[in-house]
């Protein structure tokens, strides 16, 4: 049977994007072994080649958990609620479906590819969609998300080491939408507003435009030589051009001495 993840997120002001060092577990109401199966989860993320991940502390800010019966529909297993650290309940808590133990190995692996700063993708165990006969699997393009991510400079949306006009490009398109972990929600706040656009520009390069790039050295004398021979190509043809007009001047005295002799005849 076929499940999907569902990531239900509320979007209200959080003070700083997803991507947390620690978190807590909350067996009540499911499983007592949440604890251990979040942890073999984070370690399938660090054995894959992240860098770090967050480590169990209690009172932490994100917090895995099973969820009442009535959130969940059919085809949904698990719940990412993002919330205001305004209030006593965690910032961020992914709330998991006890009634579906077969699928909480890959939800679990997806889950903390989130809390970790990625985005659900196609590949891997970032696909939000998942079955118990093909369990997910920390894929290499997934560790390739990962370790961009770490190194990424914030704002250069497009990652190509620079944040400049096409950063702002993915980010005008971006502007207005919501979501988790989106990559143009620089404040992560679940929202891409004036406010992301304030901190790219803070980051912003102005570059000076590059110098078009100078011809092979092959290239430029053989373009060299071709201008050079039709050059003397041209100057040639003007030369017979004014020899031709000299003989037609040449010869028109002759052509009147001519006609005038034939009339000295005739009469």
């Amino acid at each position: 049977m076929r499940r999907a993840l569902l990531l239900a997120v509320l979007l209200l002001t959080v003070a700083a994007p997803v991507l947390a060092e620690t978190y807590t577990v909350d067996s009540a109401g499911g499983p007592l072994t949440l604890s251990e199966e979040t942890e073999a989860a984070f370690a399938a993320w660090l054995d894959a080649g992240a860098p770090s991940v967050p480590e169990e502390e209690a009172g932490s800010s994100t917090e895995f958990a099973w969820g009442d019966e009535d959130l969940f529909g059919p085809d949904t297993f698990s719940l990412t609620v993002q919330r205001s650290g305004s209030g006593p309940e965690p910032d961020l808590q992914i709330l998991l479906n006890a009634e579906e133990p077969d699928l909480l190995r890959a939800a679990l692996l997806h889950e903390a590819g989130l809390v970790l700063g990625l985005t659900p993708a196609a590949e891997g165990a970032l696909n939000p969609a998942l079955t118990a006969a093909a369990p997910a699997t920390v894929s290499e393009a997934n560790v390739e998300q990962l370790l961009s991510r770490a190194g990424a400079i914030t704002g250069d949306l497009n990652a190509d080491g620079s944040v400049d006009f096409a950063d702002l490009l993915e980010l005008a398109a971006a502007f207005g939408d919501r979501g988790f972990n989106l990559p143009a929600d620089l404040d992560g706040d679940g929202e891409v507003t004036a406010e992301d656009a304030r901190i790219m520009r803070e980051h912003y390069e102005f570059r000076t435009p590059e110098e078009p790039a100078e011809p092979d050295s092959a290239d430029g004398s053989a373009d060299t030589g071709q201008q050079e021979d039709s050059g003397a190509d041209a100057e040639k043809e003007e030369e017979e051009t004014e020899e031709e007009q000299d003989d037609g001047q040449t010869e028109e005295p002759d052509d009147d001495e001519n006609r005038g002799t034939t009339g000295e005849d005739a009469d």
